[in-house]
């Protein structure tokens, strides 16, 4: 179709518009794993169920956390929400780099 009609179209209503990108950051889901993970090595590491139950829920969360470091870096790259993005990736960077050092450490 040319522009023209394209115009004519939309105008009309016939042609639907594409929807506008959702911008999403959000930390929430790896947080929720990797909080609780981070407070059983804290207070509870000497025992061997805690250590696993952490161990588990630990790498559910830095799962979590790689999908959500990816699509903050992506809305970093396009130029979205650089503060929020970059603080999400900093903070999620971060406490996988602190479970990781508790696990290695008990």
């Amino acid at each position: 179709m040319t522009e023209r009609a394209v115009e004519e179209a939309q105008a009309v209503g016939e042609v639907e518009r594409a929807p506008k990108e959702t911008v999403v950051a959000d930390s929430l889901p790896a947080l929720v794993l990797l909080v609780p993970a981070m407070m059983l090595l804290r207070y509870l590491g000497e025992h061997g169920w805690a250590y696993w139950t952490a161990a588990v829920l630990g790498g559910l969360g830095m799962l979590a956390a790689v999908f959500a470091i990816v699509a903050s870096v992506r809305n970093l790259i396009r130029g979205r929400r650089r503060l929020v993005s970059g603080y999400i990736s900093a903070l999620l960077l971060g406490a996988c780099f602190v479970l990781v050092a508790r696990l290695v450490e008990n």
